[in-house]
C-alpha cells in the first residue's frame, strides 16, 4: 500500500471515528432527556444527577406539543364562517406559507383574554341555536392593525376522541360566548 492511499485511509477512518462520537453524544443526549422527563422508574442512568439535564434543557417534550385532550377553540362570525383564516395548512394560507391565519390566532386568543370562564354558556351537543339568544359582552381589539372587528362568537369544544373519528356526525359539548369587537386604526 501507496503512502498516499495509506494517509487517506487513516483520514476516513478518523472522519469516521469523529462522525460516530459525534452521533452518540447526541444519542446519550437524547435519552438522558427522556429519561429525565419520566416518572420513577427502577432504571437508573448513570450520572443523571450529577448532569441535571433539565437545566440544560429546560423545555422539556411538553414544550413541542399542547395537550390532545384540551377543548378546540373556534371563532364565528355573524353569518357562521370561521371568523379567521383556519387551519393555517389549508389552501388560502399557501398550505402554511402566508402566516396570516397564525396571527388572527394570537388576536383571537387576545381577544378571548378580556373575558371570564363565567361569561361562557354551556351548549349541548346537536343544539344548532345555542347562539340565538346570547349576550353580547363588548371588548376592544388591542391590536394597532386588527383583522377581526364586530361580533364573533368564541366556541370552546370538546374534542372528538379517537374512538369515534370515523363516525360522520358527532356534535360534542361546547360553551360559547359571544363577543361584540370594536375596532380602531388610527
Amino acid at each position: 500500500m501507496s503512502k498516499k492511499n495509506r494517509i487517506e485511509s487513516e483520514s476516513y477512518s478518523t472522519i469516521g471515528m469523529v462522525s460516530f462520537l459525534i452521533i452518540l453524544i447526541w444519542i446519550t443526549i437524547f435519552f438522558y432527556s427522556i429519561h429525565r422527563m419520566l416518572p420513577n422508574s427502577p432504571l437508573k442512568l448513570p450520572f443523571s444527577e450529577q448532569i441535571k439535564i433539565e437545566q440544560w434543557l429546560p423545555q422539556t417534550w411538553a414544550f413541542y406539543s399542547r395537550d390532545p385532550r384540551s377543548d378546540l377553540f373556534l371563532a364565528y362570525d355573524e353569518n357562521g364562517e370561521l371568523a379567521a383564516n383556519w387551519p393555517n395548512s389549508s389552501i388560502k394560507n399557501a398550505f402554511g406559507i402566508n402566516r396570516h391565519g397564525r396571527s388572527q390566532g394570537i388576536e383571537i386568543g387576545l381577544l378571548r383574554s378580556n373575558i371570564s370562564d363565567e361569561d361562557f354558556v354551556e351548549c349541548d351537543p346537536g343544539n344548532k341555536n345555542c347562539s340565538d339568544n346570547l349576550i353580547s359582552h363588548s371588548v376592544k381589539n388591542p391590536l394597532e392593525y386588527p383583522t377581526i372587528c364586530g361580533q364573533i362568537d368564541i366556541v370552546l369544544q370538546e374534542p372528538v376522541p379517537w374512538a369515534w373519528s370515523r363516525k360522520q356526525t358527532i356534535d360534542m359539548p361546547s360553551k360559547i360566548v359571544r363577543l361584540d369587537v370594536s375596532c380602531s386604526i388610527d
